[in-house]
């Protein structure tokens, strides 16, 4: 009897999520063909000013339309078959274009942001569109808790060691940073906050560090 009712739960879940796809991306796509259409200047010329809005909305609906097939993939996750789509990716590019994902938030804040990418490489193997959802993922972090007229970086670099086969130390690695001058995380809740569904509360967190760089 669980068992029919268990199969039945996630038989639901994937009509759910088959429907969702739909219903979502469909308009979205729509948004995303039609702002190409004017960012490309097929409708008649267009400003500079209105070539960059065009472009930041592009970017942020194509971002959209990831978050939606990540939520797609719930069902391989659950069935631990999420593989990674390796490929390579223009880092440099990454970096730089996840800053506009949050700069709206940013500005209106008063919050200060910088890119830190001279010693990062142009390309690397990596999964783009999940790096692209860890790269939001932080950044919302740190501009949602970083306090008005606050810093925000993000950084990349070529870091020897700590990536060879054995723990030997003549593997490169990239390392990947945001910093910001927010309230930061209690050491005793580092381990606590990758536990699902977790979360640190912001009155703990208000005092746990004094203001200065942080890195998440």
């Amino acid at each position: 009897m669980l068992a029919l009712k268990a199969e039945a739960a996630n038989r639901s879940k994937s009509e759910f999520l088959a429907n969702m796809s739909h219903e979502l991306r469909t308009p979205l796509n729509h948004i995303i063909g039609f702002t190409e259409l004017i960012a490309g200047k097929d409708c008649g010329d267009i400003n500079a000013v209105q070539e960059e809005y065009l472009n930041d909305v592009l970017r942020a609906s194509r971002h959209l339309l990831s978050l939606i097939n990540d939520i797609l993939d719930l069902s391989k996750i659950e069935a631990g078959k999420m593989d990674l789509d390796m490929a390579e990716v223009p880092i440099r590019d990454l970096l730089s274009n996840s800053l506009t994902m949050v700069k709206e938030k940013a500005l209106k804040n008063g919050i200060r942001m910088s890119l830190n990418i001279e010693s990062a490489p142009d390309r690397l193997m990596a999964d783009e569109r999940k790096l692209k959802q860890v790269m939001y993922n932080l950044l919302s972090n740190a501009v949602k808790f970083t306090p008005e007229g606050g810093r925000i970086e993000v950084g990349g670099a070529i870091r020897n060691g700590n990536g060879g086969p054995g723990g030997s130390t003549d593997r490169k690695t990239l390392a990947v940073w945001v910093k910001d001058t927010g309230i930061g995380i209690e050491s005793h809740d580092l381990e606590r906050i990758f536990t699902p569904f977790e979360q640190v509360k912001a009155a703990s967190a208000a005092n746990s560090k004094a203001p200065g760089w942080g890195w998440r």
